[in-house]
């Protein structure tokens, strides 16, 4: 035992003289390491490279990754382990016999919490029947949330607060645009189809622009006229062709030419602005630039890309929210 003893003794008298002697160069290693380590780990974060999460060493097909993945999905956010999740499940949950199933759900667990001891209630279902709370259910999420359902309102709350002014001015943004770029020269060759002849140009050129001038409210005006005269432009240059045209085909000629033109050289726009004015020519033609649904819907496909809803949602925030709503 004494030896024993005295070789411990010994190892750590070799480890307090190495340490005395070459203090200086362990420092240096020590810094060495650390700096390693600081350079390591914005290559390899540890995050990326250690995990605490139980659940993320699982296998992605287990049962209980699979449900934590559809919770993650539909209800985002941190929920406590204490959190009890209800899954309905069916051929088709979207009906509305499950959404008042859900509906009764939530709604008996929300009155349960007000029962005292030995209290009762009886809730009439949605669904039919009645349903009897003999005992209390301690509530502890936030009852706006308790459902899908309920997380999707207050998502779609929030969105449409974002998005409500954005998408009607996206819808007259666009309504303008169409009305200019195929509404001008669809005046334009009907006032020259009545004037015919050798001053047909130059009449319906100045018909159009005052109509522009007396119908056309100021901010949009400067647009308008603008777009006008590069319109004129490419119409007369379109007549050094020999190849006779109806006007209308003479007309789509020259708008195909005058939008790209007037919008890439006009101030008015952005480069966003710009790059969807000139995709509209591949939507619309003097057949169909007057619905007005068309219209609505490609102004609202403006913002499917930024993946936060689906085009229907838009649509009905365009049609039953007002741009100026407050709550």
């Amino acid at each position: 035992m004494r030896r024993s003893s005295e070789e411990g003794y010994a190892i750590f008298r070799w480890i307090g003289n190495l340490v005395t002697k070459h203090f200086r160069l362990l420092v240096v290693i020590w810094v060495l390491v650390f700096a390693g380590a600081l350079l390591a780990n914005q290559i390899w974060p540890v995050g990326n490279v250690v995990s605490y999460n139980q659940t993320e060493l699982l296998p992605k097909d287990t049962e209980s990754s699979v449900a934590q993945n559809i919770v993650n999905e539909q209800f985002p956010g941190a929920l406590s382990n204490s959190t009890a999740t209800i899954v309905l499940v069916a051929n088709d949950t979207t009906t509305e016999y499950y959404r008042w199933f859900v509906f009764d759900l939530e709604r008996a667990i929300v009155e349960s919490t007000t029962l005292q001891p030995g209290q009762t209630a009886t809730l009439p279902l949605r669904i039919g029947g009645n349903l009897t709370l003999t005992a209390p259910i301690e509530f502890l999420a936030n009852p706006a949330n308790a459902s899908v359902y309920d997380v999707y309102r207050s998502y779609a709350f929030q969105l449409a607060s974002r998005f409500g002014d954005l998408v009607h001015l996206q819808v007259v943004f666009t309504q303008s645009a169409v009305g200019i770029y195929w509404g001008l020269p669809l005046y334009f060759t009907t006032a020259w189809v009545q004037t015919f002849g050798p001053t047909a140009n130059a009449t319906a050129f100045h018909d159009t622009a005052d109509y522009v001038n007396a119908t056309f409210p100021g901010p949009a005006t400067a647009w308008a006229l603008g777009y006008l005269n590069a319109f004129y432009s490419a119409w007369t240059g379109s007549f050094a062709s020999p190849q006779p045209m109806a006007p209308q085909d003479r007309a789509t000629l020259a708008l195909d030419q005058a939008v790209p033109a007037f919008v890439n050289g006009a101030t008015l726009f952005d480069a966003t602005q710009q790059e969807f004015q000139i995709g509209l020519l591949s939507t619309f033609d003097f057949a169909n630039f007057l619905n007005a649904s068309l219209v609505e819907d490609t102004a609202l496909q403006v913002f499917l890309p930024a993946g936060v809803a689906r085009l229907p949602f838009f649509q009905d925030l365009y049609a039953n929210v007002p741009g100026n709503a407050t709550e």
